[in-house]
């Protein structure tokens, strides 16, 4: 079940992909899709250490915490970067 939805999901993907080509410029979508793509990882391996911890409330807690505040701060880092904290990255 798992499978084929990922399977169906990445077909979405694909066809969207195909029909907006022309219409996309691929330069800043794929530093983009880049800075969201290592935000998961790493906030996938924060999660998994903090939860290995232990078990209950507090470490779930813990970990959500600890995977948001990673995952907006990797995301925010090109806007911090670019603009030195201000402005809106997606205007240039």
């Amino acid at each position: 079940m798992t499978l084929t939805t990922v399977l169906a999901e990445g077909a979405v993907l694909a066809i969207q992909f195909y029909f907006c080509r022309k219409d996309l410029s691929w330069n800043r979508p794929g530093r983009e899709m880049l800075f969201c793509t290592m935000a998961g990882i790493l906030m996938y391996i924060s999660i998994r250490g903090t939860l290995s911890l232990g078990a209950g409330w507090a470490v779930l807690i813990v970990a959500c915490l600890a995977g948001s505040v990673l995952y907006i701060l990797i995301c925010m880092s090109p806007v911090l970067y670019e603009k030195g904290g201000s402005g809106n990255w997606r205007k240039k």
